[in-house]
């Protein structure tokens, strides 16, 4: 009985201890928390406390301003008018009514016709405001001014805006994509892409997308000129995706004529389409991200794509499946300034039931999935590039948006249905997105939320008018993370050199760099197969390198040839390399620094491009301010700073152009790059130091600078701007170099630009 007692006596004691260090817890965390809370409460009342400075310091400062304000001679001089100007206010304010009464008899008993008498009193009204700025009539008709205002559209007259067509947004329903059930075993289906390319320089960002496409299909692209065509069809080189074929179109109807007409014969041989085009809606910001939303929701994914074709094979009926409307542009879904055109063209294919009363709808963007049969209608009314407008930069009222808002009816037309898909995580203001997680609620969707612009049992139209909404930002960062390549995985048998051109660099820098390149590269995981490759166009450099025990195994050091310029130099170093069976290059300054993750970061990206790209690291701590798409990342030319340089390339390129010795030669890379279909990127992620963007530079850099700058314009063809250089060179005691480049292509001439001097590019700031 002792030996228990003292045991349980022994356990109340433990017990005793582990609550009194629980307790001994439980209160430095109170005081902790006590002291957190006290703190961030002083810093709270410190803040005020400037604030209230602040605030106090801002009045002191204006009752000075009025102080000194009052006791000036202006102040003292203009006293009599002040005072005028008062009794005038008392007397108008006596007198208002009276003159109100008196105006208006005089408005109804003048005989002149209304829109004249409304311009005399806006007039009027105009001359007097600081008289009559705070009555009831004047706040009236300021107000009516305003919104007419709003309605004034960007680019066109004064106008009312369009009448209000589409269906509410709370009964606007789409089905949530991909579907959430196991897909139906399909045969792979007969499909043709059509994609208009405008712009060509999307190219890669539409290959991208098709990756998504989990069976083959035949593309066919469409462009408005040869030279662009020319560069489509190299920046495909090596798809075996399926048939491709690229054809040049008259430059009308936008992308609709092109996808209807370029290929018509083509419809009859395949029973599913795709209808792309390189959108780029650049009358408005706000549409900047639209083309990004509607490549994710017609083929983001491959599940999405085995959704569409999962609806296709389960409901015969459904002919078209197009996108929800991108929020930002719902307050336009309305008939615009197309509806006599949209109905004329309806009538030529039997269908009379298009009305202004009636709720409107279209594939806004006109990019959507579709059954050949279901567009039958339209492709019978064999149209031609010739009934379409000639291009004018319009924005509304021409047969193509006529047809665009057509689509739907079109599809009614053929005997089908149509429905509309919206990934849910893009439309976080939207409503009404369905969810499909069985056969059995596909075809609910179908049958009980299917949306119909003919027959009976219409729904109302929307009654208020839709709030404009920016881009969410989930879908910006989906965009950038396919763009950078987030979602590539790098190849840990890619061979890489980092190549540096030194030219008398102390050892701290060649140091930095060299240990820098070897971190990256083994963060990439791909040390044992790179290299880090030196060539001197200065002062040796090898025993500075080896001293400082910088770059180890991968260190590779060329023997110099003298001062051959920095394009001569970095050619030397990419020769051997590609010659040796590497992939890739960097070439790379040697007063920077590799962030660690620089090289992973650039190889995603360029893997993401199929090693078909020039890609130029981020500088920092100061980027260069050339322009860049922040969404595609695509930039006017590509920094040699720290430039990453595919096998592909050089074989087509031979490297840098040796007429440039130093500057410009990274500018003519980049352009000959884009003339033979290559990507032109900047990778943000990939971070290289280099804090000499904004040096001064001397008098004979100067002079450097400006002769590359002529060879540049004599090779591309811009005789002002050379002209504009030899002036300029002249002016610091230079001349111009002799001689005549090679020229390039005269169809590649339209890739240069030479109108912002010497950035070659429009800048950020």
């Amino acid at each position: 009985y002792t030996t228990e007692l003292t045991t349980a006596l022994r356990a109340q004691d433990h017990r005793a201890n582990a609550l009194e260090l629980e307790a001994k817890g439980l209160a430095r965390t109170m005081n902790a928390q006590i002291a957190a809370v006290t703190e961030n409460m002083i810093v709270q009342i410190r803040a005020h406390e400037h604030r209230a400075e602040a605030l106090q310091a801002q009045v002191d400062a204006r009752d000075l301003m009025i102080s000194r304000m009052t006791a000036s001679v202006s102040w003292r001089l203009t006293k009599p008018m002040r005072f005028a100007s008062r009794l005038l206010m008392k007397a108008l304010r006596v007198v208002r009514r009276p003159l109100r009464i008196v105006g208006g008899f005089v408005y109804r008993a003048t005989p002149l016709p209304v829109s004249i008498k409304a311009r005399m009193v806006s007039a009027l009204l105009h001359a007097a405001a600081p008289l009559v700025r705070d009555t009831g009539f004047y706040q009236n008709w300021f107000a009516a001014r305003r919104r007419a205002a709003q309605a004034r559209l960007p680019g066109e007259g004064l106008r009312q805006l369009p009448k209000e067509v589409a269906r509410a947004i709370e009964i606007d329903y789409s089905a949530a994509v991909p579907f959430v059930y196991p897909l139906a075993e399909m045969e792979t289906p007969k499909l043709a892409v059509f994609l208009h390319l405008y712009h060509e320089n999307l190219a890669p960002e539409f290959q991208r997308y098709f990756k998504n496409i989990p069976f083959s299909f035949d593309l066919f692209i469409t462009t408005d000129s040869a030279a662009k065509a020319g560069i489509i069809t190299r920046h495909f080189t090596g798809w075996a995706e399926g048939r491709i074929e690229v054809r040049v179109t008259p430059n009308r109807g936008r992308d609709i004529a092109p996808k209807l007409l370029g290929f018509r014969e083509i419809y009859d041989r395949y029973p599913f389409v795709l209808h792309l085009h390189s959108k780029i809606s650049d009358h408005a910001s706000a549409l900047a991200n639209w083309r990004g939303l509607l490549l994710e929701t017609l083929i983001g994914s491959p599940e999405i794509v085995g959704s569409v074709f999962d609806a296709f094979t389960r409901r015969s009926d459904i002919g078209m499946i197009a996108p929800q409307h991108f929020e930002a542009v719902r307050h336009w879904i309305n008939w615009g300034g197309n509806f006599k055109a949209a109905e004329a063209l309806a009538q030529r294919m039997g269908e009379h039931s298009l009305s202004m009363d009636k709720p409107a709808d279209f594939p806004s963007g006109s990019m959507f999935w579709a059954r050949s049969a279901a567009l039958r209608p339209l492709l019978d009314l064999n149209l031609a590039f010739g009934d379409f407008d000639e291009e004018k930069g319009q924005i509304d009222g021409t047969i193509a948006h006529a047809i665009e808002r057509l689509y739907f009816y079109v599809c009614e037309r053929a005997g089908f249905g149509w429905m509309k898909i919206a990934p849910r995580a893009l439309y976080p203001q939207t409503p009404c997105i369905v969810t499909i997680d069985t056969p059995a609620a596909l075809s609910a969707f179908v049958n009980e939320r299917g949306l119909k612009l003919t027959g009976p049992n219409l729904p109302p139209q929307r009654v208020t008018f839709p709030a404009p909404v920016l881009a969410p930002r989930v879908l910006v960062d989906r965009l950038q993370y396919r763009a950078l390549g987030c979602d590539q995985e790098v190849d840990p048998t890619a061979k890489v050199c980092v190549g540096i051109v030194t030219y008398n660099n102390t050892a701290a820098q060649l140091r930095r760099v060299v240990e820098s390149a070897r971190h990256a590269l083994e963060r990439a995981g791909l040390a044992h197969a790179g290299r880090i490759s030196l060539i001197d166009n200065g002062m040796a450099s090898e025993i500075l390198v080896r001293e400082a025990g910088a770059g180890g195994e991968l260190l590779h050091y060329m023997p110099s040839a003298g001062n051959i310029g920095f394009g001569a130099a970095h050619n030397k170093l990419m020769a051997e390399w590609f010659a040796s069976g590497g992939e890739f290059y960097i070439a790379t300054n040697p007063d920077g620094a590799f962030h660690p993750d620089a090289i992973i970061n650039l190889m995603q990206m360029m893997r993401a491009h199929r090693n078909r790209a020039l890609i130029e690291a981020m500088q920092f701590p100061a980027e260069h301010p050339k322009t860049y798409d922040p969404y595609t990342f695509e930039t006017p030319w590509a920094s040699g700073a720290c430039l990453v340089i595919p096998r592909a390339l050089h074989e087509q390129t031979n490297g840098f152009d040796e007429t440039f010795f130093m500057y410009c030669e990274d500018v003519d890379l980049s352009w000959r790059a884009k003339g033979l279909g290559f990507a032109v990127r900047i990778c943000p992620r990939a971070l290289f130091l280099h804090e000499v963007t904004n040096r001064e530079p001397e008098a004979r850099t100067l002079k450097t600078i400006y002769g590359s700058g002529i060879i540049l314009a004599r090779k591309w063809g811009d005789p002002d701007f050379e002209a504009k250089l030899i002036g300029e060179l002249e002016d610091i005691g230079g001349t111009a170099p002799p001689g005549q480049p090679q020229p390039v292509l005269a169809d590649w001439r339209r890739l240069a630009d030479f109108k912002h001097h010497f950035t070659f590019a429009e800048m950020r700031w």
